[in-house]
């Protein structure tokens, strides 16, 4: 059933805009929107995943909200190397103590997914701000100026 499932979603592409409201109309129960295959081929596809692998988690949901809306900005999904999953990185702020949760898609930080230190540095510290640097992650190296 999800080898059947995965084919006709990559099948999706092949289906005229017609042959996709067709489909809209048996998936949804109701009248195909008026846009474009780009618009109604990801909706598709998600429902008909659905439907064999069940609803997503509510982390799961949560995760992609963020995601799309960082892309719809115009704001890249940053792919720098975090520590090892499973990994807490603690910050102790003045009275504060900030704890973050390096999962194998990204960190939590107060129930919220991110995808860079630096995306959770920001929302601790108010302003843009080096995430690595913060929590510690890079060493600072002073080099030592030498006379000739």
């Amino acid at each position: 059933m999800e080898e059947e499932t995965e084919k006709k979603v990559i099948n999706l592409e092949k289906k005229t805009l017609e042959e996709l409201r067709r489909m809209w109309k048996k998936v949804f129960v109701e009248e195909a929107p008026k846009h474009s295959k780009k618009y109604l081929i990801p909706r598709l596809a998600y429902r008909m995943q659905e439907k064999v692998y069940g609803e997503m988690s509510r982390k799961g949901t949560k995760r992609l909200e963020y995601l799309a809306d960082r892309l719809e900005k115009g704001k890249r999904i940053s792919s720098d190397k975090l520590p090892v999953e499973g990994t807490e990185l603690i910050l102790e702020r003045g009275e504060e103590t900030h704890a973050v949760m390096v999962t194998d898609k990204g960190l939590i930080y107060k129930e919220e997914f991110y995808t860079s230190l630096s995306a959770v540095a920001g929302k601790i510290m108010g302003m843009s701000y080096n995430g690595p640097l913060l929590f510690g992650c890079v060493i600072k190296v002073e080099i030592e100026e030498r006379e000739c």
